[in-house]
């Protein structure tokens, strides 16, 4: 069977959280790695958590989940506020910036990409691994840590107003029921057990097809004309509830950058025909001595010394993305010879 990886991306994303993915997109090859160095998971609930991955975002002729490392992206958001200093200055939610040091600076004087390459300011020791986030503030840190560690993180903490920890306790403010390291944990969990009911040893080494049909029974109610058995047991209500964030957190490991913890970024962009991160090359490069296309021969400027005759260019983009021109001037096409004259930087 063979179905367009960009069709599969469009049905996923199409369907928001709940992302009802038809069976046909999910019938793909993967292999299940075994975890190394995690910070959050478990050995078991890392290769759980690949082979979901990899079947959500299956590989074919372009990498899929497996090869971008997405599970490596959702267990160090899980451990963001305990990964040791080595991994991250910061709890692991917002990269510091501004530049990767994947693309260069642009050079005005040509409107072609420079040499020059601005340092990685994400990740400046890539040989250890420390990656640089930024530092959050107590409402951002309450608000991060509520989403991951679940309600507790308010009423246990005694340091705020009793009223405020009472009316979250009984769901007058409404919060999560459950964090999410909680609801991978219990999710994965869950999956293992699905797949214990239909005679599997657990879900990662289970035959693709059938994890295949314990992913559409968690995900998708639709279940007309599917291509292959489905299991004859319902999934567990706690694989239900993972089913939405992992298939979110999927996509985020595998488009996002890298330096949040997977392997992602420009092998997965290429194909999805996403630039990434482009600055500060950015889509168009300034050229100071290229003539507006809309201008007509002796229309620029003149030297300013009172000969009209003098002509000074106005200067003009050249442009892979038309974005700075915005439909006025013709853009001046940088040619591919000009986007090769660097190699980005991963």
């Amino acid at each position: 069977m063979d179905v367009s990886r960009r069709s599969f991306l469009r049905a996923a994303l199409a369907t928001g959280t709940v992302a009802v993915v038809p069976i046909e997109l999910l019938v793909r090859a993967a292999a299940v790695s075994a975890a190394s160095g995690a910070h959050y998971f478990t050995a078991h609930e890392y290769a759980t958590c690949d082979a979901i991955c990899s079947r959500i975002l299956p590989s074919d002729a372009s990498p899929g989940a497996a090869e971008a490392r997405a599970v490596d992206f959702v267990d160090l958001f899980l451990a963001a506020f305990e990964v040791p200093a080595t991994i991250a200055d910061n709890p692991a939610i917002y990269l510091h910036g501004r530049f990767s040091g994947r693309n260069p600076y642009p050079n005005n004087q040509t409107g072609t990409p420079s040499t020059t390459f601005p340092p990685d300011q994400m990740q400046s020791n890539p040989p250890t691994g420390q990656r640089h986030f930024i530092g959050l503030n107590a409402s951002e840190q309450l608000a991060w840590r509520l989403q991951l560690y679940g309600p507790s993180v308010i009423t246990g903490d005694t340091s705020l107003p009793q009223a405020y920890r009472d009316a979250v306790a009984g769901n007058t403010i409404p919060v999560p029921a459950k964090g999410l390291r909680d609801l991978y944990r219990d999710g994965l969990a869950a999956f293992d057990s699905y797949a214990q009911q239909l005679g599997q040893a657990d879900f990662a080494t289970s035959p693709a097809p059938l994890q295949d049909g314990m992913l559409i029974m968690a995900g998708n109610p639709v279940f007309a004309n599917v291509p292959v058995p489905l299991p004859v047991i319902g999934a567990p209500q706690a694989a239900k509830d993972l089913y939405p964030a992992v298939v979110i957190n999927t996509f985020q490991g595998s488009f996002g950058l890298p330096e949040y913890g997977s392997k992602g970024g420009p092998s997965m962009w290429a194909w999805l025909g996403w630039d990434g991160d482009t600055q500060p090359l950015g889509n168009s490069i300034y050229d100071i001595n290229l003539v507006d296309a809309q201008l007509g021969p002796n229309q620029g400027h003149n030297s300013g010394f009172g000969d009209p005759a003098v002509y000074v260019p106005r200067g003009g983009y050249r442009e892979y993305r038309e974005v700075s021109t915005n439909g006025g001037a013709s853009p001046v096409p940088l040619t591919l010879a000009d986007l090769l004259t660097f190699v980005p930087r991963h």
